[in-house]
C-alpha cells in the first residue's frame, strides 16, 4: 500500500522507490521488501554496505546474505565493507557514544574495535 502511494506521488520519479535501512533498520528493509512482489521475483538491485569493524553486527551476517544471494544465481546486489569503520557510518563525527547497552547480551557493546580500547 505505502510502494503504491509512493508511485501515484508526481514528485516520485517511476518506478524507482527504495527502502533504505540503519542498524537493525537495514534487517527490517530487507524483511519488508521481502513482501514486495517486484522484490520477490528479483526485479531490484541490493547495495549492501557494512561497517568492517562493527562490533553490533558482524559484517559475517552481511556475508552470509551475499552467499545466500549467489545460492539462488542472484548477481543483483553489491557489497561495501569500510575496513576500520565502527557500526554506525551516519552521519559524520557519530557515534557520540562509545558504546550502547545491548540488552540480549546484558552488557554494554562499544561501536568499534578502537572505541573499546579507549574504554578500557
Amino acid at each position: 500500500e505505502g510502494i503504491q502511494y509512493l508511485l501515484g506521488h508526481p514528485r516520485v520519479r517511476k518506478p524507482f522507490v527504495g527502502i533504505i535501512g540503519v542498524s537493525k533498520g537495514g534487517e527490517l528493509a530487507l524483511l519488508i521488501s521481502s513482501l514486495c512482489h517486484q522484490v520477490e521475483r528479483g526485479q531490484c538491485d541490493y547495495l549492501l554496505i557494512h561497517a568492517g569493524d562493527d562490533q553490533q553486527l558482524p559484517p559475517t551476517l552481511t556475508e552470509r546474505l551475499c552467499k545466500r544471494l549467489r545460492d539462488h544465481h542472484k548477481s543483483n546486489y553489491r557489497l561495501l565493507v569500510y575496513p576500520g569503520a565502527g557500526h554506525l557510518l551516519e552521519p559524520a563525527h557519530t557515534p557520540h557514544f562509545y558504546a550502547t547497552y545491548q540488552a540480549l547480551l546484558c552488557k554494554c557493546c562499544p561501536f568499534c574495535s578502537d572505541l573499546q580500547k579507549k574504554m578500557n
